[in-house]
Parts: C-alpha cells; structure tokens; sequence
C-alpha cells in the first residue's frame, strides 16, 4: 500500500529563508446584520464597502477617499450625503479633516454603530435629522430679494444645516 505524499515534503510548508510575512486578514463588514446597516441608503452601502476595499487589516484609522476617486461613480452631492449618512451611523469616523491645501481626509472605520443598534429610536432620530438637513439644504434662495439678503439667507440656511449636523453627531 502507497501512503501520499507527506504535508510536510510538499513545497508550501517547507521552510524558506524569508522572514514571516503575516496574512492578511480576513476582510468581512461589521455591523452588515445590525439595525444601522439596515437604515443606509444603497449609497451609504457602497461607499462603506469602498472604505473596506481600501482597509488591508492594518490602516483601520487611515483611510482616504476622495471625491475625484468616486466622481465617475457618483456625484459630489451625493458623496457628501453618504459619508455624512455612514458617519451619523456610526461605521466611520473623520480622524482628520483635509479641506485645507488639498489633503484628504482621514478617516477611520469604529464600533459605534453597535451602541446605536441597541437604540431604535436613536437611529430613527437620526434618519429624520439627515432627511430635514437634505431639505434645509434644497430650499431654493428667492430671487426678489437683493444681493446682500440672498447672502444673509445662504449664511441662515448653512448655520441650520451645521446645526442639524452638530446634534446627529452629539447624540442626536
């Protein structure tokens, strides 16, 4: 009787003068059954698994991606919605601005989405905060008005959208 080859003699175990080079991880979505994954939208999605693209095991709190990298995917506009949408729900995180001198921003994938999926009503809150910050921001500028109160209205209707923004990320 032939016995196969031993596991040992083939050429995958043996040893080689290398240093170890450690694996990468095994990539999977955390949270993808959580009560948060089910409240983004179909863009939110995408742009998190765009964010698991990039992250190798080793740079959770590095990740970059720019508007030039999606903007033959998606707008701008809704860009900003989905990372503001994946950010309120607790994926990522901005570890570092980079709206100055064309730097990207930092970002960094966290846990928090698992505090939030304990509280539905939380999440509901912060649902309804995104939806009345995308229609503060479609609220056209009436044209009877004169330059200096178009500017005045522009300047009012940022101050509410940061506002909006401000009370999804301190708790809603």
């Amino acid at each position: 009787m032939e016995y196969p080859n031993n596991h040992q003699n083939t050429k995958r175990y043996k040893r080689s003068g290398r240093a170890y080079q450690p694996k990468r991880p095994f990539k999977s979505v955390e949270g993808a059954d959580s009560l948060a994954w089910e409240m983004l939208s179909p863009y939110g999605v995408w742009v998190l698994m765009e964010f698991y693209k990039k992250f190798d095991g080793y740079n959770r709190n590095c990740l970059k991606l720019s508007y030039l990298e999606v903007s033959n995917k998606i707008s701008n506009n809704t860009f900003n919605k989905a990372i503001w949408e994946v950010t309120s729900f607790g994926f990522i995180d901005v570890v570092k601005s980079g709206h100055l001198e064309r730097n990207n921003t930092l970002y960094a994938l966290t846990n928090r989405w698992k505090g939030l999926s304990k509280k539905p009503v939380k999440l509901n809150r912060i649902s309804n905060l995104l939806k009345r910050a995308e229609k503060v921001k479609r609220i056209n500028t009436p044209q009877q008005l004169n330059k200096s109160d178009k500017l005045e209205f522009k300047l009012k209707r940022k101050q509410l959208v940061s506002k909006i923004r401000y009370r999804i990320n301190n708790g809603a």
